[in-house]
């Protein structure tokens, strides 16, 4: 379970730290619109005063247009040669700064035309990182909610598992015991008849009865060692039953977590 919810905790940091670059992202972008909203709003504002300068530029032009003309015909041929050359200086004058605001105006223009496109970028790359934002944060919850659910199957067989474990302790205290008791029987039955015999020996008379008894008492013993390790035997392989079961019944259930 631990391999496997390691790649997962890994994925899900590495989520989160993208979520937090796609919020940081976000900010700056946030920012720079800001930014370029108050840049458009500045050149905006000095277009306007340039167009207004240019209006006022061209009504100065016209209204001195009109008084050197209205001038030209209550004056001598000298005062109107006079005028003519003031009114051209003024032309030329007039020209020149309406051509230099001219230029402004269509730096500003282009200027605004940049910064349009500048936003409209910036727009773009937001609205997309929004959505990136968006698709992590769905496979951020996702993640969650598998780990949650593994975690409760995890849960859920490590309390079975323990259940079990706690049976097979048990029922190899049980083993134990009766295995225990049986020798305890068997030697106990085996050291009466050894008794018996010993006795029996000791009392006869006749050497051959007492060679007899000697030799039934010897495979007497040799009877009893037998059923103990036979016993001992059957022990150890209902012991190996139990743990052996024990694990198979492990496995499987680790392997149910996995595929679940």
């Amino acid at each position: 379970m631990s391999n496997q919810s390691g790649p997962l905790l890994s994925k899900v940091r590495e989520i989160q730290c993208t979520i937090q670059e796609l919020e940081a992202n976000l900010q700056i972008s946030r920012s720079n619109e800001r930014n370029a909203h108050l840049c458009f709003h500045m050149d905006n504002l000095k277009s306007n005063t340039i167009n207004i300068q240019l209006n006022d530029a061209i009504q100065d032009n016209k209204y001195l247009l009109n008084v050197l003309q209205n001038k030209c015909s209550d004056i001598d041929l000298n005062r109107n040669i006079s005028n003519s050359q003031i009114s051209t200086v003024s032309m030329v004058h007039l020209q020149f700064k309406y051509e230099e605001l001219l230029a402004n105006h269509n730096g500003l223009l282009k200027m605004l035309e940049n910064k349009l496109s500048e936003i409209h970028t910036l727009t773009e790359e937001k609205k997309k990182l929004q959505e990136e934002k968006e698709i992590y944060r769905f496979k951020l919850e996702e993640s969650s909610e598998k780990i949650e659910e593994l975690n409760s199957q995890l849960t859920s067989h490590q309390l079975h598992h323990k259940k079990k474990l706690d049976r097979l302790n048990m029922e190899k205290e049980t083993l134990k015991s009766v295995h225990n008791q049986l020798t305890f029987l068997l030697h106990e039955e085996c050291m009466k008849k050894n008794d018996i015999l010993s006795n029996e020996i000791k009392e006869s008379q006749v050497p051959e009865r007492a060679q007899l008894l000697k030799e039934v008492q010897k495979n007497n013993l040799l009877i009893f060692e037998n059923v103990r390790l036979r016993q001992e035997n059957e022990y150890f392989k209902a012991l190996l039953k139990l743990t052996g079961n024990s694990k198979r019944k492990k496995i499987k259930g680790k392997m149910m977590v996995m595929n679940g």
